[in-house]
């Protein structure tokens, strides 16, 4: 099984760095994202010569008290957000009380799900 991160998840958890230390490769990086271009070397490069690690933001851990459906005796379902777009493999644990993390490169809330 590959563990090398998922670039594309990669870029929306560092955007808002690379929009303030790269715009334009950042910004090119974005279309090439949405395009569904292989955006993995580029990003690699840009991340080296800003000295930058690879961060993909994916949580998949357990929620501080995972919700209940259906009250008492029911099983617990954990919550948590992903991509609006899935474009990505970003992942994020829903924590209670927090507000939705947003997806940087679509620019709106993550999309609750419930395994």
């Amino acid at each position: 099984m590959d563990q090398s991160p998922d670039p594309v998840a990669a870029l929306c958890a560092q955007l808002q760095v690379l929009r303030v230390c790269a715009p334009e490769e950042a910004e090119r990086l974005v279309a090439g994202a949405r395009q569904g271009s292989d955006i993995g070397a580029e990003l690699s490069r840009l991340l080296l010569r800003l000295d930058m690690a690879v961060v993909s933001d994916t949580d998949r851990s357990a929620p501080v008290g995972p919700a209940m459906i259906g009250g008492f005796g029911r099983h617990a379902v954990h919550e948590h957000f992903r991509c609006p777009a899935e474009r990505c493999s970003r992942v994020q644990a829903r924590r209670p009380a927090a507000p939705a993390p947003v997806c940087h490169l679509e620019g709106v809330p993550m999309r609750l799900t419930r395994s």
